[in-house]
């Protein structure tokens, strides 16, 4: 039964008590509370009317307006007493409902109450109300709700389950398959993802993964294709890079062979003054030996001379090795010292690195040290003015430093001379290359170009700083970890 029906009935049962509350009054009236007899009636009425479930009983007589309560509520009293007051006059049964209690889902009424004229044997008449509760009946319907909720929770889990299994067999399993198959790529070029018909959608999706999967096909072997090109041109620029590094060490060593005819003639000269000397019959043994020691000097001379030249010119076989910063500046500055170019012209040492030795190769070290040199050389001598300088320096970092993106302890090399310095409009340039300020047969302009080429290739970098007629400082700042090794050119 519904919960509308249930609280239909118990109007339906009030209106019975009210009709069987007239017949009793009609043949046993309630007598007054002086009466002796009173409170006999009133616990038999009560006792009565109280087992049907009556909460609240009043009478009322229009004639005295006296009120006889059979059974008294607080909880109704004063809607019950109203509820009969507005009966007078009115042939019809009242009803009411008051209070507010917890039915089955919501809240609903709490009473019931209900009033209606009772007539009288004697002609005259009477008003009764009475309460009824209303929780017996939801009481009721809750039992039978948790068996509803049951049977409905019941229901659900099977459609749920039957639902589950239907949405595993159209959706879940063919992606199941799919990404299985995905699982199983391996580069085939005919390689296709095959769906059901029955799997509905999923068949766009097959199709779809297997336009891809063509598309992914045309597109590697186009990258293939490119990546081999790639390689090629890289090795076409390696090669390229290497010659003009090549080209630039030749001709730094051509600057150095400039020198040759001055520093090779006077030894030469030399030796033939003393053997024409030694041509003299009239020698003393003592003189000739002197002479011919002399003489020998001089051919040692130029024998160191030109071994030192072929040094810098030859390439070393193994290029891979550990390189002393300071011992390689300290051959390159006596090579350089000896040049006429270098004449008059001071080149002070100042290795204060603690750390000098570089995993590197020698050979390209060496050349990006005599181009700087050389460069700062001619710098001075341009000044053709006395007290020239250059100052060669090394340093460590105190801290790790970033050196292309990564930090490490560092090597700062530092050329600093006192020549013309660089003009500020040419100072982004220098290290373009054939870009050069020197003139014609001084410089090819791939020197400093060359040299930021290795250093960067060996993980540094270079800074310069100068001023016009104040002189430049470069600085070549290279790691120094055993685990960072030169990188291939």
């Amino acid at each position: 039964m519904t919960q509308k029906t249930l609280v239909s009935n118990v109007e339906k049962e009030s209106l019975e008590y009210l009709a069987l509350l007239g017949q009793l009054y009609s043949a046993n009236p309630i007598p007054s509370e002086t009466d002796e007899l009173s409170f006999e009636v009133f616990a038999q009425y009560a006792s009565l009317f109280e087992s049907k479930g009556v909460v609240s009983l009043l009478v009322f007589d229009p004639g005295t307006k006296e009120e006889m309560w059979i059974i008294e509520n607080e909880g109704s009293k004063y809607e019950l007493r109203a509820l009969v007051q507005s009966q007078m006059g009115r042939p019809e049964s009242l009803v009411a409902h008051i209070g507010s209690v917890w039915a089955v889902l919501w809240r609903h009424s709490r009473y019931l109450m209900r009033s209606a004229k009772i007539d009288l044997d004697n002609g005259e008449y009477a008003i009764a109300g009475l309460t009824l509760p209303l929780e017996p009946v939801y009481q009721s319907l809750r039992k039978y709700q948790k068996i509803v909720m049951l049977y409905i929770i019941i229901n659900l889990l099977i459609i749920s389950f039957f639902l589950s299994r239907k949405i595993l067999n159209i959706y879940f399993r063919p992606i199941q398959r799919l990404v299985k198959r995905a699982g199983e790529y391996q580069n085939e070029p005919d390689f296709l993802f095959s769906v059901r018909k029955e799997d509905n959608e999923l068949s766009k999706l097959s199709s779809a993964l297997n336009n891809m999967l063509n598309r992914i096909s045309r597109d590697k072997l186009k990258l293939s294709s490119t990546v081999e090109r790639l390689e090629q041109v890289n090795l076409k620029l390696k090669s390229a890079q290497n010659k003009i590094i090549r080209a630039e060490k030749l001709a730094s060593v051509g600057r150095l062979s400039s020198g040759i005819a001055h520093e090779i003639g006077n030894p030469i000269g030399i030796v033939l003054g003393y053997l024409e000397l030694l041509r003299q019959d009239s020698l003393l043994p003592a003189t000739r030996n002197d002479y011919i020691h002399r003489a020998e000097n001089e051919i040692n001379r130029i024998d160191t001379i030109i071994r030192q030249l072929l040094n810098f010119s030859r390439s070393s076989v193994d290029t891979a090795k550990s390189v002393d910063v300071h011992k390689l500046l300290a051959e390159i500055v006596e090579v350089v010292t000896d040049q006429p170019l270098a004449s008059g012209i001071e080149i002070k040492q100042q290795y204060d690195a603690s750390e000098h030795i570089l995993p590197s190769d020698v050979d390209l070290l060496k050349q990006v040290f005599l181009n700087l040199i050389i460069n700062s050389v001619d710098a001075v001598s341009a000044t053709n003015g006395t007290g020239g300088e250059i100052i060669i320096g090394t340093s460590n970092s105190p801290r790790n430093e970033s050196v292309n993106g990564r930090d490490t302890k560092i090597i700062s090399i530092n050329v600093t001379d006192n020549g013309l310095g660089i003009e500020k409009e040419n100072i982004d340039n220098i290290f373009d290359p054939f870009f050069t300020t020197k003139d014609p047969g001084k410089g090819t302009g791939l020197g400093l170009y060359v040299c930021l080429m290795i250093v960067e290739k060996l993980g540094g970098n270079i800074k310069v700083g100068s001023k016009a007629d104040k002189g430049t400082t470069m600085t070549i700042s290279l790691p120094i970890q055993d685990e960072i090794h030169a990188k291939e050119i």
